[in-house]
């Protein structure tokens, strides 16, 4: 039931800080890196729990890390070349909003929703993953050619 307390606080947090960074104009550059960093990093632990206390597939969670890590790659390889942070792209919230529920699902052992969420889950990650990719191409190697 902790877990299930802190996750809830978790996603809850995550959600307001966004609107009212959005509705109050305070919306920067630190803002930009630090909400996916945070993202990455409480579903990244979360999964990891998950699998370790309530069964979710190891292939799930080696999944959803492995696209966080070539997202943050990407991330840092296109910050030390560009002044600004490109924000993240809708199909990057969705994917995380489809692995949250996937793992509250586990959390609160809603059997019948598993396999469907594990099955949207790859879907998001490889729609979200192949938008992130095209965009890191666009921006990364597009612009090498004209530097």
């Amino acid at each position: 039931m902790n877990a299930l307390i802190i996750a809830v606080i978790a996603i809850i947090s995550d959600f307001a800080d966004g609107y009212f960074a959005r509705k109050w104009n305070q919306v920067s550059e630190l803002g930009k890196v630090l909400d996916p960093l945070s993202d990455k990093l409480i579903v990244a632990f979360g999964s990891i729990a998950i699998y370790l206390h309530f069964a979710l597939p190891l292939w799930v969670v080696v999944l959803i890390i492995g696209r966080d890590v070539l997202i943050l790659i990407g991330s840092v390889l296109l910050v030390t070349r560009f002044p600004s942070v490109t924000p993240s792209k809708m199909a990057g919230k969705i994917a995380v909003t489809v692995m949250t529920l996937l793992l509250l699902s586990y959390l609160l052992g809603i059997i019948p929703a598993q396999a469907p969420l594990q099955i949207l889950t790859v879907i998001a990650i490889l729609v979200s993953g192949g938008q992130y990719a095209w965009n890191f191409y666009k921006r990364y190697f597009k612009k090498r050619v004209h530097d």
